[in-house]
C-alpha cells in the first residue's frame, strides 16, 4: 500500500480552521436555535394553555417544551454543521490523502490508482 502523502502547513491550517469553524457554527446554532424555540414554545404555552390550567398540567406542558426544543435545536445544529460540511468540501479542505487532489463527498472519491485500489479492496491498499 501507498503510505499517505504528508500534509503540507497549508492544508494543516485549513483543517484546524474546519475544526474551529465547526465547533463554533455547532455550538452556536445549538444555543441560539434551543433559546429562540423555547421562546416560541413558552409563547405558545401561556397564549394557549387555559389560566385556569392545574399546576401539573403546565408543568408537564413546559417539560414537553424543553424537550421539544432541545430535539429541534439538536436537527438545526445537525442541517447547520452538514451545510458546513459541504462547504469544506468545496472549498478542497479535505483532500485525496493519496494524492491531494480535493474530495467532494465523504468517501474517496478520488481517479487515482491508490484510491481505485483502495475502494476495490485491492491487496495494495490493505
Amino acid at each position: 500500500m501507498t503510505p499517505f502523502r504528508p500534509e503540507t502547513p497549508h492544508e494543516a491550517a485549513l483543517r484546524r480552521s474546519a475544526n474551529r469553524q465547526d465547533i463554533i457554527v455547532g455550538f452556536s446554532t445549538f444555543v441560539l436555535s434551543f433559546v429562540a424555540l423555547l421562546l416560541l414554545c413558552g409563547w405558545l404555552i401561556t397564549r394557549f394553555v387555559t389560566p385556569d390550567a392545574r399546576w401539573w398540567d403546565i408543568l408537564h406542558t413546559s417539560l414537553n417544551a424543553i424537550l421539544i426544543s432541545f430535539v429541534l435545536a439538536l436537527g438545526a445544529t445537525a442541517g447547520a454543521l452538514w451545510l458546513l460540511n459541504q462547504i469544506h468540501y468545496r472549498r478542497g479542505v479535505f483532500p485525496c490523502p493519496y494524492c491531494g487532489k480535493p474530495q467532494r463527498g465523504f468517501a474517496i472519491t478520488c481517479d487515482c490508482p491508490d484510491a481505485k485500489a483502495f475502494r476495490a479492496g485491492d491487496d495494495r491498499a490493505a
